[in-house]
């Protein structure tokens, strides 16, 4: 997970960018330097300085790391990855084991999420101290790659704005409040002056402080510094809250190298009283409280906060208390276990009018460092919701904010595109608004089709996986009753016995690793494939409620254990659990569309491509006697699939073919004059429906074909048999047999090559 962009004694306050030191010239003074200004929290001024010394040492490797890591720090990923990467081609984890996880998580912040699930991968494979922090944060950041890669794009909803100057500066501005539906409470690091290229100064040394600024009309006035009273001299203040009569008002202190504390004070008629820190339970020595959130649930003033303190869920957490009508506090409470996690959670705020509490995380999947989430509550929370791509981005997103009699929200990122032309170095205040009505799209059909389908296909292939010879082993069926989620249900109780036999002769280390691996794939692969398949198919619904015709392409594998012809049945019986899921979700409400009744016009047609072993990884063990390979291993367990491969629209005449060949071309090799040689194709009906063979038509009368079945089911296998007949022939041949079914497209032409000699 991303460490925090802040020094340790103001760990919640977001600080940016503090003092640097000047001069030097040898690669050893150069890191002295870089290290002091590392140790003082100046990531800006240490990542500088460790330039400098990269360049007078290119070979140090050390060197290097802590380049990369001070890039880290300051926030600019895409030197960052640059950096790390360069580390990682050369250490391949030997000195610097953590390097590619943060390389991944440079990746990630960059947008570049399946080359950050790869490596995130690897890291977990390789790494050894499995009780360190990184380890465990790797396996839920391959969760989270994959979960940003599924996650559909920006509903256009809210508008965003960068308000510019000068509201915002080429500093850091974080934590907006509305008071008073017109001034904007907000907290700034702010620098006195800017290098002539827009990077920051190395020569002062400055305090968060509380700003505010004016609206008047859609544009801010330049912010001025706020009530010198809460202003504490010699501290850094930040993230202010008002009760709802503006009398009360919250905000947070830091001291240098002590946690910090939430201050309050009082409006006195003509000037604010004195600020002073609360007192426990708010408070409490030795742990950090900050970030307050005043708000009223249900009547009564609620007080949301942030802290590391004792019995919490990770490392920071949001707290909640009541406030009676004298200003004393309940006894403070954890906002739970859906919304706090074993990473940090920060910045609450309050909606009454949703009944939701959003805030920021590290640790719940999302699609970078921090992102916005919500949890539907009061006192107790429901599972946290992610809030999507219309609010976070690859980089920090936090402060979410909104003022209903304003019609207006705010947000605190780092995203590309703020003031700062280094990149993601610092926080920038966003504000937002939800979009009037506009009028009707004008959009044809056909271009609302393309994009429903370009949508859906976003989010394949969807691969789903099975137990070995699953559902019902050792028969010869082509179908199956069981639906595919009993079958994974019975999947994912055997995942203790996967790990043990997978771990089974190796030694320590190599065993745990192994069963690692295996754990993973079964709540990675295993189990996410359930979970997407019931998110796709409720986004199927939705289209299929809106009359469109749609076709899914089916493809099937299967380990390489049994014989072929077995495994081409076992595929088909596979692929029928699927079609039994899609008729029994949401107790049927599917059948309609995939019987081609449904009263809206929609339709869902599914085409079966049952491949089998001979499609499958040859690296896989066939040896029944072999089983920690050719069952329990993560390879073989890789192939027992089936896929969604594709959506389109469903037209009859754009339909693919019913029958599918398992082969329609065969080679005969030499025969002898006057030899009848027989031979067979085989084929599956991948329709939904029942396929009648019409006709063969051979090429010349030296051919005949036929077959014991007229009537194929769907998902059935059969053959046909033809005879050639040498019968004065000679030489090389090559010969065709036209079949013809009653099923769109209706035929399908077979060839055979043969040399006949005399």
């Amino acid at each position: 997970m991303p460490a925090l962009p802040l020094k340790n004694w103001s760990i919640a306050l977001w600080l940016l960018l503090l003092p640097a030191l000047a001069g030097a010239q040898s690669a050893q003074h150069w890191v002295k330097v870089a290290e002091k200004s590392l140790n003082q929290g100046d990531f800006y001024g240490a990542a500088h300085y460790f330039q400098m010394a990269c360049e007078s040492d290119t070979g140090n490797l050390k060197v290097h790391y802590q380049y990369a890591e001070a890039l880290r720090l300051n926030q600019d990923y895409k030197k960052a990855e640059v950096a790390y990467n360069k580390v990682w081609q050369k250490d391949r984890g030997q000195q610097f084991p953590e390097t590619e996880y943060w390389l991944a998580l440079m990746q990630k912040q960059n947008g570049r999420y399946q080359e950050a699930g790869a490596h995130f991968k690897s890291f977990k494979r390789n790494f050894r101290d499995r009780q360190a922090y990184v380890y465990t944060a790797s396996k839920q950041e391959i969760k989270a790659c994959a979960f940003a890669q599924r996650l559909p794009p920006d509903n256009g909803k809210l508008d965003f704005e960068h308000p510019g100057e000068p509201l915002n500066s080429y500093d850091s501005e974080f934590a907006p409040f509305l008071w008073n539906d017109s001034t904007l409470v907000f907290s700034a690091l702010r620098y006195n002056k800017v290098n002539a290229d827009n990077s920051l100064p190395l020569d002062s040394t400055y305090f968060v402080r509380l700003y505010k600024a004016q609206r008047s009309g859609e544009a801010w006035a330049s912010a001025v510094l706020f009530e010198e009273a809460l202003n504490l001299e010699g501290m850094n203040v930040a993230n202010f809250t008002a009760s709802e009569d503006g009398k009360r008002v919250y905000f947070s202190v830091c001291e240098e190298k002590q946690p910090c504390q939430i201050y309050t004070a009082a409006w006195l008629g003509d000037q604010w009283g004195e600020a002073t820190p609360m007192e426990a339970p708010i408070n409490l020595e030795g742990f950090s409280s900050t970030q307050p959130h005043l708000t009223t649930i249900e009547g009564k003033a609620t007080l949301f906060f942030v802290s590391d303190r004792p019995k919490g869920k990770g490392k920071l957490d949001i707290w909640l208390t009541q406030v009676d009508r004298k200003g004393r506090f309940s006894k403070v409470k954890n906002a739970g276990s859906k919304v706090n996690t074993k990473g940090n959670e920060i910045t609450p705020f309050y909606r009454n009018d949703e009944g939701r509490l959003y805030f920021s995380s590290d640790w719940h999947l999302g699609l970078g460092g921090f992102d916005v989430l919500w949890s539907e509550g009061q006192r107790s929370f429901k599972p946290a919701t992610n809030a999507g791509k219309a609010i976070n981005t690859p980089a920090h997103d936090y402060y979410y904010s909104y003022f209903p009699a304003a019609e207006m929200g705010f947000l605190t990122s780092n995203r590309s595109g703020g003031l700062m032309k280094s990149g993601t170095c610092c926080n920038d205040i966003y504000q937002w608004r939800y979009q009037r009505p506009e009028e009707p799209d004008t959009l044809t059909e056909e271009e609302a089709l393309q994009m429903t389908f370009a949508e859906l296909n976003s989010y394949l292939p969807l691969t789903l996986y099975f137990h070995n010879d699953e559902p019902n082993p050792r028969s010869r069926d082509t179908t199956t009753t069981l639906s595919y989620l009993a079958t994974l249900n019975d999947y994912l109780k055997l995942q203790p016995t996967y790990e043990s036999e997978y771990a089974s002769g190796l030694k320590k280390n190599e065993a745990r690793q192994a069963k690692d691996d295996m754990g993973a794939f079964f709540e990675e692969d295993i189990a996410q494939g359930g979970k997407d398949l019931a998110f796709f198919t409720g986004l199927l619904l939705t289209e299929l409620e809106k009359g469109r015709q749609i076709q899914l392409a089916l493809k099937g594998y299967a380990s390489p254990l049994a014989q072929s012809d077995y495994n081409l049945i076992l595929t088909q019986r596979r692929i029928a659990s699927l079609v039994n899921y899609l008729r029994e979700y949401q107790n049927g409400i599917l059948v309609p569309y995939l019987d081609g009744k449904a009263a809206n016009g929609g339709r869902l047609e599914l085409y079966r491509i049952p491949f089998g072993e001979n499609r499958s990884d040859l690296a896989v063990s066939d040896n029944l006697n072999d089983k920690k390979n050719s069952v329990y291993s993560r390879k073989a367990a890789l192939e027992r699939k089936i896929e969604i491969l594709e959506v389109k629209q469903y037209t009859g005449d754009d339909r693919p073919d019913a029958l599918e060949f398992h082969r329609d071309e065969v080679d005969l090799g030499t025969v002898k004059q006057g030899e009848k040689v027989t031979f067979t194709y085989q084929f599956t009906n991948t329709s939904t429906e029942t396929v009648a063979l019409r006709a063969f038509k051979p090429q010349c009368n030296c051919t005949t074909a036929e077959t014991s079945q007229g009537e194929i089911a769907p998902g059935e296998t059969a053959t046909i048999t033809v005879e050639f007949d040498s019968t004065e022939k000679v030489g090389a041949l090559q010969r065709s047999i036209e079949v013809l079914w009653e099923a769109p497209p209706q035929s399908k032409t077979l060839t055979f090559k043969v040399i006949v000699a005399e």
